[in-house]
């Protein structure tokens, strides 16, 4: 026969015992509430964070495709006057290395002849005067790439908009623009949107000083079978004639501005495709070199 151990609580140790329990049943609910409440907060500011960072990271995104595309047209620009300079400076180094040769040279020569010690000295006099030279060419190349890079920055809302686009043709700066923009097909008459590029582009040569502008017209091989010009030739030089007046109009010198047509025999891709014969519909305003930098041609002159 099995036993069964009973306890027996008296009423007062029953109330006690309910009541330890209610105690602990809502010191448990409240906790649970608790470390909800604090694990959804922290959830959230997370994910609020990480909205904000995600944000901040498509922004600055942005910013560089942007400047990334903005700066395209300079790379070609700045390459080549980097080219230039490193030349000078070989040049620059090997001369240095031979009047140092040469100033050995006359160190040693105190049994030499009069009139070999006269060539030698003329020798190392004309070296020193030729790395004088390449000395102030190196520098005025410094003071150009200084000046094409402050031009190149206040064209920048135009080049960044599309308008216009700057290339590096020859050892020139070239600003060109659309036919498209500018005139109608088969017409030489401005459109009101190219008199507003043309506008933005005097506003910033206007502010270069000392320099000449050649405008030059361009077009696609198609002949002209209608309208008042029969030739590319005639149809590209009204078309720079046009943009010359218009600059001229607006305040820039006559004196420092010519036009030229090119008709389709100057093209900057083959006419062969809808979209390359767009290109090479075009107007181009070139700058064109100061006479100090050209190479000195004097010496095919001398007798």
């Amino acid at each position: 026969m099995t036993s069964v151990a009973t306890m027996r609580l008296g009423p007062g140790h029953g109330r006690r015992l309910a009541s330890h329990l209610v105690s602990m049943l809502a010191l448990g609910a409240l906790l649970g509430v608790g470390l909800a409440s604090v694990l959804g907060g922290c959830c959230v500011d997370v994910e609020n964070r990480l909205n904000r960072c995600a944000t901040s990271l498509a922004r600055v995104q942005g910013k560089v495709s942007s400047t990334e595309g903005k700066t395209s047209s300079m790379v070609a620009l700045v390459a080549h006057l980097r080219q230039q300079l490193q030349r000078h400076k070989t040049q620059e180094a090997f001369l240095a290395r031979r009047l140092e040769a040469l100033g050995q040279k006359v160190g040693e020569a105190a049994t030499m002849s009069a009139k070999a010690k006269a060539e030698l000295l003329a020798k190392l006099v004309a070296t020193r005067l030729r790395l004088s030279q390449m000395e102030a060419a190196r520098q005025k190349n410094l003071a150009r790439l200084s000046k094409l890079r402050a031009l190149l920055r206040r064209f920048a809302a135009l080049i960044k908009s599309g308008r216009i686009k700057v290339r590096l043709r020859d050892g020139r700066m070239v600003v060109v623009l659309s036919s498209q923009v500018l005139f109608a097909p088969g017409q030489a008459r401005l459109k009101a949107q190219g008199r507003k590029a043309i506008a933005e582009i005097v506003a910033v040569l206007k502010a270069v000083r000392g320099r000449r502008f050649q405008v030059a017209g361009h077009t696609d091989d198609r002949p002209m079978r209608w309208g008042r010009y029969r030739s590319n030739w005639a149809l590209s030089t009204a078309r720079a004639v046009a943009v010359v007046r218009l600059m001229v109009k607006l305040g820039m010198p006559g004196s420092r501005l010519s036009a030229a047509g090119y008709g389709q025999f100057s093209p900057v891709r083959p006419n062969t495709k809808a979209d390359d014969r767009a290109q090479n519909r075009r107007i181009e305003i070139v700058l064109q070199p100061r006479l100090d930098e050209l190479p000195d041609l004097k010496s095919l002159f001398d007798k």
